[in-house]
């Protein structure tokens, strides 16, 4: 594999293969084994681009209050090479994305943040429990919740990574889990003591309105 092949150059990777637990079980582990502070997040069939790292450690050094930073990225299929950018609906870089403010922001636009353009610092996610393996596909975005009620989050406009779009995504079996996770968070979040009527509001206005579609 291609992996293997870096690791025959001496590319300094660490490779580990642990029984496939789901996405948090694996972003964990990842966790546990990073020897440095900031770990970037990519999947098995996503895109760094090329500069990358170098934009996101500049965006860190310019902003050391943040605990988690993101950029934008591109939606792509095998059919098409770019069906939007995540940014195109909501752009979080006009968001207040202070502690707290960033987690009631996050309950009222639903999850802005692309998973694929996303560093974050390790001992900040240790300290609020690392990713919740009971999800399966909202792992990230309750995480970045959680972030958001401790610590600032920072947003850049530049393009950092390339998300591939499965028609399985889409699928019906997929939609009502994903419904089933919205309702789990609204109860989990709907009572916190640092969120707002008005997000409380909004929460239960997006989950009306994903059952709507669904149904």
């Amino acid at each position: 594999s291609d992996l293997i092949d870096y690791i025959h150059q001496g590319i300094p990777i660490t490779y580990y293969k642990q029984e496939n637990k789901g996405f948090a079980s694996a972003r964990n582990k990842a966790m546990e084994l990073a020897n440095s502070n900031w770990i970037a997040i990519i999947d098995h069939d996503d895109i760094c681009l090329p500069n990358r790292l170098e934009i996101q450690a500049n965006h860190i050094h310019r902003n050391p209050n943040a605990k988690l930073l993101f950029a934008n990225i591109t939606h792509f299929s095998e059919r098409d090479s770019e069906i939007r950018r995540h940014f195109d609906r909501i752009n979080p870089c006009r968001l207040d994305l202070r502690a707290g403010k960033a987690m009631n922001n996050l309950l009222i636009y639903g999850c802005f943040v692309g998973t694929q353009g996303v560093v974050f610092d390790k001992e900040a996610a240790t300290m609020v429990g690392g990713f919740d393996i009971s999800y399966k596909y909202l792992v990230d975005y309750e995480f970045f919740i959680r972030i958001g009620i401790y610590h600032d989050l920072f947003s850049g406009e530049e393009t950092v990574s390339k998300w591939r779009i499965h028609e399985g995504q889409t699928s019906k079996a997929v939609s009502n889990i994903h419904l089933t996770e919205n309702r789990k968070l609204l109860l989990k979040y709907f009572c916190f003591k640092n969120v707002t009527n008005r997000t409380r509001s909004a929460m239960i206005f997006n989950l009306f309105k994903k059952y709507v579609k669904q149904f």
